[in-house]
């Protein structure tokens, strides 16, 4: 039997999580928490939505960091978000579904990757560094 098409929830979804990041953002309430929550909660569309708004990166550049499941793109995503190493690695697990194998710690309470290293990647998925 031929199922039917799945029904394109993609779009709205979409839309509502621009629009309550856009929101929170407005009212200076899009903090780490707030992202911690949404990884916590699964919230994946939310939390890469966030991620791009704190970082001023377009949506469509973190959904590609996310579907090449790039270690190194999410760490330097949260890093231009001023996001902290510990949620960058929360990313990884999450958001990517990264094994511990592949997971770039936070390295003495910081980014294990260097600042130069992190703006390639930015460049690489299609951002100019700050």
């Amino acid at each position: 039997p031929v199922r039917p098409p799945a029904e394109p929830r993609r779009a709205p979804d979409l839309a509502a999580a621009v629009a309550r990041a856009r929101a929170l953002l407005a009212d200076g309430q899009l903090t780490e928490p707030v992202v911690a929550q949404a990884l916590a909660a699964n919230e994946t569309l939310f939390a890469t939505v966030a991620l791009a708004c704190l970082s001023g990166l377009p949506v469509r550049a973190v959904t590609k960091v996310c579907d090449t499941q790039s270690a190194k793109g999410i760490v330097a995503v949260c890093w231009r978000a001023g996001l902290s190493a510990e949620l960058a690695t929360q990313a990884q697990v999450r958001l990517l579904r990264l094994p511990p194998a592949k997971v770039i710690a936070a390295w003495g309470g910081g980014f294990a990757l260097a600042e130069d290293e992190m703006a390639w990647q930015l460049e690489f998925f299609g951002a100019d560094a700050p």
